[in-house]
């Protein structure tokens, strides 16, 4: 019913295709046509929809119509049942109610008699100018309606107050309003000494919708909580819309992605800005998979220094190198009595977009510094060996978020990160790390000061607004962040020992070693073998030997469940059943965690005998 649509308010709608036919305007009624749809004064009062009497509903709908010629003030209609259930004006017979279009109606004739005859009565005696939205909210560049009713509504002169805030053209019963300038007015209908005023706002809208949005990600495959993720970082980060909006949106179903597939995911959204006109529909998110193979760093960025923040400045430098994936790992503590914010960003110093695929280990920060380091390592480990990673888009002369972490005093924030540069970009790309006040957070930031992954919350800033250096001197750079270890044990012969942080890696740029191996990879691929004549069970097994530690392991492409390890405490990594002349392939990957404590011993052996 267009009556019934038209009146909602913020709603733009066209009348394009509607058929208004008149059949009399008089001061008594102004009765009109649409369809098969009766319009009374403007209100829709009553649909047909059968036919009867070898007439289709839109002919019969123009016999009722003819009919009210006759009504005059004073005069309502009724139900008359003898001879046939019909409505009557006077003697007169309006509309008859069939069994057939009650049933249409899902009615019995006698309630939709009734209905029928109260609409066309409350029709006829509505005031004769009468406005029915109080206020009209209008989005500019977009035009809606307004429905005025009455029996001289379509005779007053229409006048708009500032003149030239809006265009407006009769349509029916309904004024077609067209916004041409930002503000407030009103709209005013006279009829010789009534007046009606319809006052209107005019609002930019707080976001244009649709919008398509695309994102990349890795993974073999990318995981339903890895797609759901970027879903939620594209329509935060990268939806257009006024300043200070506010995003809501349903994320709807999701599967995994498998490397080289796209998809498109429909998200409906409803975006609010103070002072702009809030805008609902669809929004676009086209995620593709870019990639499922494993990459191994050729750079360790190593933040520790100092571990112990006892004020604010640049904690570290580096510069990312195309095509050149380097593993980033931070663990600082706050000496301080006040919070601070530990902060890392790329900052794209180049004139064109850079893209950086990322895979991230950023957890809650904590006042034990060997769990910071335990859950940093606990939530990158499984995404990185399974190379679930978002590709990032830092836009030409901007800065992107990636580690953003308020810390209160003793509190330690400690992560890890792996970062490749894309090729076909910017050739410009720097890391830069800070700890800084929460109120020197740049303004666009300082909504969220705290948080995992600031890249998917927070929109990238110009440089240009970015109030901290994006330049500085490299340091504790190590080149081949990796150690691979082999191993062949034998049931009946020695026991096997592989030392974990023991044999440093060397610097990049010519400085001491690292020591400790913190955030090297450690590949132990072994073999065990029974050249006995009896079966055996061999075991591998993992000491925190020099002191308390977290440890993480994937053994054979599985990820492990972590633990923290007291001194000298244990955990089981592997266990076999050998029977005579049998062996086994172990391939066991690792990293040293921040905060632990390091040589620690792997031991191979027969269960049993230590």
């Amino acid at each position: 019913m267009i009556g019934r649509l038209i009146v909602v308010v913020g709603l733009a709608m066209s009348l394009v295709g509607l058929s208004l036919t008149q059949s009399q305007s008089v001061a008594e009624a102004d009765v009109l046509t649409s369809g098969s749809t009766l319009v009374i004064n403007g209100l829709d009062a009553i649909t047909i929809k059968s036919a009867a009497g070898g007439l289709g509903p839109s002919e019969r709908v123009a016999v009722v119509a003819k009919s009210l010629e006759r009504f005059r003030r004073g005069q309502t209609v009724r139900v008359v049942a003898d001879p046939g259930l019909r409505i009557a004006l006077q003697d007169t017979t309006i509309v008859t109610i069939t069994v057939a279009e009650a049933k249409a109606h899902g009615k019995t004739p006698d309630a939709l008699a009734d209905e029928w005859s109260r609409a066309i009565n409350k029709a006829l005696y509505v005031p004769p100018l009468t406005v029915l939205t109080e206020n009209v909210e209008l989005i500019l560049g977009k035009s809606r309606t307004v429905r005025v009713i009455g029996s001289q509504s379509r005779m007053a002169q229409i006048t708009v107050e500032p003149e030239g805030a809006v265009k407006v053209e009769r349509r029916g019963f309904d004024l077609l309003v067209t916004p041409l300038a930002m503000g407030e007015g009103q709209i005013m209908l006279s009829l010789g000494e009534t007046t009606q005023s319809i006052p209107f706002t005019v609002m930019a809208i707080s976001a244009n919708l649709p919008q398509t949005l695309q994102a990349e990600v890795t993974g073999n495959p990318a995981s339903k909580e890895l797609v759901v993720e970027t879903i939620r970082g594209a329509m935060s980060t990268m939806l257009e819309s006024q300043p200070g909006a506010r995003i809501d949106f349903d994320v709807p179903p999701v599967d995994p992605l498998v490397p080289g597939q796209s998809r498109v995911y429909q998200v409906r959204t409803v975006v609010s800005a103070p002072g702009f006109a809030e805008s609902r529909g669809l929004v676009n998110v086209a995620i593709k998979n870019v990639g499922g193979g494993r990459v191994f760093e050729d750079v360790l960025w190593y933040s520790n220094e100092p571990e112990n923040l006892k004020g604010t400045g640049q904690l570290y430098f580096a510069r990312l190198n195309t095509d050149t994936p380097g593993r980033l790992l931070w663990h600082h503590c706050n000496k301080t009595a006040n919070p601070l914010v530990v902060q890392y960003v790329l900052a794209n110093r180049s004139a064109v977009d850079a893209k950086v695929w990322l895979v991230g280990g950023d957890p809650e920060p904590h006042l034990d510094p060997t769990k910071a380091g335990f859950e940093a390592g606990k939530m990158f480990f499984p995404d990185w060996t399974n190379y679930q990673g978002s590709v990032v888009t830092v836009p030409a002369r901007s800065v992107v978020p990636i580690v953003m972490r308020r810390i209160t005093a003793e509190q330690t924030t400690s992560g890890l990160a792996t970062l490749r540069l894309l090729p076909g970009g910017a050739d410009d790309v720097v890391l830069v790390a800070n700890a800084l006040y929460p109120n020197e957070v740049s303004g666009e930031w300082q909504r969220q000061v705290s948080g995992s992954k600031p890249w998917l919350e927070r929109r990238a800033i110009g440089v240009d607004r970015f109030s901290l250096p994006i330049v500085g001197k490299e340091k504790h750079v190590y080149s081949q962040p990796a150690k691979q270890v082999g191993f062949l044990y034998q049931v009946g012969g020695k026991l096997g020992f592989v030392r974990i942080g023991q044999e440093s890696i060397a610097s990049a740029i010519g400085g001491p070693p690292l020591s400790g191996n913190f955030g090297v990879q450690y590949v132990i691929e072994g073999r065990i073998e029974n050249p006995g004549d009896v079966t055996a069970t061999v075991e591998v097994v993992f000491e925190a030997s020099a002191g308390y530690s977290g440890a993480l392991f994937s053994v054979n492409g599985k990820v492990l469940p972590g633990r923290m390890l007291q001194t000298k405490e244990s955990m089981s990594l592997f266990e076999a059943s050998l029977k005579p002349g049998e062996a086994r392939d172990i391939r066991i990957e690792t990293i040293p965690l921040s905060g632990a404590h390091y040589p620690a011993t792997i031991t191979i052996r027969q269960k049993g005998r230590m």
